[in-house]
């Protein structure tokens, strides 16, 4: 595990101590966690803080974001774990301990995510696209949000149509092409 330095604020305790960022650019789980523990950091050093005035990206990023990709280390795996586990002593947030407890538990099962099944999914798709309608310019696209998702493919005869997502209020998704709508 990674030379870690501990606190005693809560959010902020195991943290690798500096010469650590090849492991954390290597695994966004573990960057997604340091980042929003030195946010949480910043926050808690701050005289009386109006939480709602300070911005706070990589809590949003946890809380209200897509969902993470599997850890790719252990380190990213257990500080997903022991993040989501401190957050959920004091919080009744749930997505935020889900999404770390399910980036962790990609790691340490080792199957593939949710995220790149759809991203082979979708490849093999285009790939059908192709068989079926030869020289025909591809296009495909995930759309996986907190409460949404989508995948669109499309295959056009001409350069410069794409395949689009577009979300309308009754939650239905309309695909939508450069120069048309197509339903």
């Amino acid at each position: 595990m990674a030379n870690l330095a501990h606190s005693t604020d809560c959010c902020a305790s195991p943290r690798p101590a500096e010469g650590t960022s090849a492991e954390t650019a290597a695994d966004p789980v573990l960057a997604a966690v340091l980042a929003y523990r030195e946010e949480e950091s910043r926050i808690s050093a701050l005289p009386d803080p109006e939480i709602d005035d300070v911005p706070m990206p990589a809590w949003e990023r946890l809380e209200k974001g897509q969902r993470l990709p599997a850890a790719t280390t252990r380190d990213g795996a257990v500080e997903a774990l022991r993040t989501a586990a401190e957050f959920h002593s004091h919080s009744t947030s749930r997505f935020f301990v889900a999404n770390l407890m399910q980036a962790a538990l990609g790691f340490l099962d080792g199957r593939a995510t949710p995220e790149a099944r759809i991203d082979a999914a979708l490849a093999e798709i285009k790939a059908a696209l192709a068989e079926l309608y030869p020289r025909h310019f591809l296009t495909g696209h995930a759309s996986l949000r907190v409460s949404t998702g989508a995948v669109v493919a499309g295959a056009y005869p001409e350069e410069g149509y794409e395949a689009r997502l577009h979300f309308h209020a009754d939650n239905l998704a309309a695909l939508v092409a450069k120069g048309g709508t197509h339903v």
